[in-house]
């Protein structure tokens, strides 16, 4: 019977180290993707995407919207948010950028009447905050 070393045996260990190692880059640095495009995502709209979920479970967004993220947001009268900063318009209208995006949030009506989506209420703080989380959202 041939030994292990025979039958290429003493490579399983080491091809299954380097399996590991590969897994554990690819994570790390899908996180690190992550954050980067948080930090991005924040300083551009000039809010805190991690207090964002909170807020728009209280807006209601999540009975409107599907939102990567937020508990029980998978509404379907109002677009996908996922993948929100790049497109061109928000509500297909209204330029998107950041100051926009967060007057959207609070004050949509008031922008383009005709929209189904209504005003929020939503502080200019909370409006960043939400527009900062929407940039931050990978497609």
């Amino acid at each position: 019977m041939p030994s292990a070393a025979d039958r290429g045996d003493r490579w399983v260990a080491p091809a299954l180290a380097v399996a590991i190692a590969l897994a554990c880059a690819a994570t790390f640095y899908v996180a690190s993707q992550k954050h980067a495009r948080l930090v991005w995502a924040n300083g551009l709209a000039g809010g805190d995407a991690r207090r964002a979920p909170e807020v728009m479970i209280r807006y209601g967004c999540a009975g409107c919207h599907s939102i990567a993220g937020v508990p029980g947001a998978a509404g379907t009268v109002g677009p996908p948010l996922q993948g929100l900063a790049d497109r061109a318009f928000i509500g297909g209208a209204i330029v998107n950028n950041p100051s926009n995006l967060a007057e959207w949030v609070r004050r949509s009506r008031d922008m383009v009447p005709d929209t189904a989506m209504p005003n929020t209420g939503a502080t200019d703080q909370e409006a960043r905050d939400m527009a900062a989380y929407l940039y931050a959202l990978a497609d």
